[in-house]
């Protein structure tokens, strides 16, 4: 419908808008509590999230397959999990920061 009805178009667009919103605000907020590697370009995973998340919607449809549905969701979501900072390098920028403290103070 998006190519034939401009108002259609406007309307999706703005919903994927606010999906993209959220998301790259969630992400920006991970980062702040350090729970999201510093290196994720928040707004870029967002629209990929949005476009991966339409996209298995799309293919799992097209194939009537809630098994291809449930194994594409499941290895976005190692994929988000990829974005975590990891435990260790959570303490080691902990340290870092309190270090560079002590030397200032």
């Amino acid at each position: 419908m998006s190519p034939l009805d401009r108002e259609f178009r406007r309307r999706v667009s703005a919903t994927f808008d606010v999906w993209v919103d959220g998301f790259a605000k969630l992400l920006e907020r991970g980062q702040e509590e350090r729970t999201v590697r510093e290196d994720v370009d928040a707004r870029r995973v967002a629209t990929f999230l949005v476009a991966s998340i339409e996209g298995c919607f799309g293919l799992a449809k097209s194939a009537g397959s809630e098994s291809m549905l449930r194994a594409n969701l499941e290895t976005m979501s190692l994929f988000m999990d990829s974005l975590r900072v990891r435990p260790r390098a959570r303490q080691n920028s902990r340290k870092r920061a309190s270090r560079a403290g002590r030397r200032r103070g």
